[in-house]
Parts: C-alpha cells; structure tokens; sequence
C-alpha cells in the first residue's frame, strides 16, 4: 500500500496531472484550475476553496425552498385531514 501512496503522491505532484484531475472531479472536466497557476500548497487550497464554494451556493439553494416546501405541504395536509375528516 505504501508503494501505490509514493506512486500516487509522484504522480499527483506534477501540476497538469495534479489540475486534470481536479478540475475533472470538480469542475466536470472544465480547464478551470490552470497548471502554470499552480504551487503545492496552492493547487489544495483552491480546489477546497472552490468545491466548498459550490457546497454553500447548493445549500442556500435548498434552504431558499424551505419556505415554499413548508407552504406546500401544510396546505396538502391540511387538504388530506380534510378530506379524511368528510370521509366519516
């Protein structure tokens, strides 16, 4: 195991190696992290910025539908006790 981590380690320290894999897990493939704009420490620190970048802007896409999700099934179950209640 330790073999595949050197080999992996080697491998991902060349920056073209390093930012297509990147931007491929990231940003489906798209040439956004650039080779030449890389350093070690950098190259980390973007790709984390970046992805949790794209976490927040998905979680307040979410939490702006809470309100319309909320408004939506109290007036269903507001429907269905209804309903269930004509039934008897």
């Amino acid at each position: 195991m330790g073999n595949k981590d050197i080999v992996s380690g080697d491998y991902m320290a060349d920056n073209e190696h390093f930012a297509d894999a990147f931007n491929y897990f990231i940003y489906d493939g798209e040439k956004v992290i650039k080779p030449e704009n890389l350093s070690a420490a950098e190259a980390v620190k973007t790709a984390i910025v970046n992805k949790l970048d794209k976490i927040l802007m998905t979680l307040r896409i979410l939490v702006s539908f809470i309100p319309c999700l909320v408004m939506c099934l109290s007036s269903l179950s507001t429907r269905m006790m209804r309903d269930i209640f004509k039934e008897h």
